[in-house]
């Protein structure tokens, strides 16, 4: 999990978005991309709690691809996602992750 938490954390700080960093965990041969591991993953490199992104993973199927065309779902930069709550991308965008 080591490694795959710090290759999220240099996306993010490249500037990739969460979409991104799912396709890099999903091409991690180390790494078994799961929905409970994707959420212990996301804790782990930025200390979201899971309480908060496990509301991400309705926006998602169960392979961890976007519901819907995925220019329609997920804008890059943007906190909102569908017209969905912008609470939902307030905790981990103030943490400096880019959904």
């Amino acid at each position: 999990m080591d490694e795959a938490t710090e290759d999220m954390r240099q996306l993010a700080a490249d500037g990739a978005g969460l979409l991104a960093m799912i396709e890099a965990l999903r091409d991690n041969e180390g790494f078994t991309l799961t929905p409970l591991r994707l959420l212990l993953a996301l804790d782990e490199a930025f200390g979201i709690p899971w309480t908060e992104a496990r509301g991400l993973l309705v926006l998602l199927d169960p392979d961890l691809r976007p519901i819907g065309p995925a220019g329609r779902t997920w804008r890059s930069g943007s906190r909102r996602c569908c017209g969905g709550p912008d609470e939902l991308w307030d905790s981990p965008t103030s943490r400096g992750v880019i959904w």
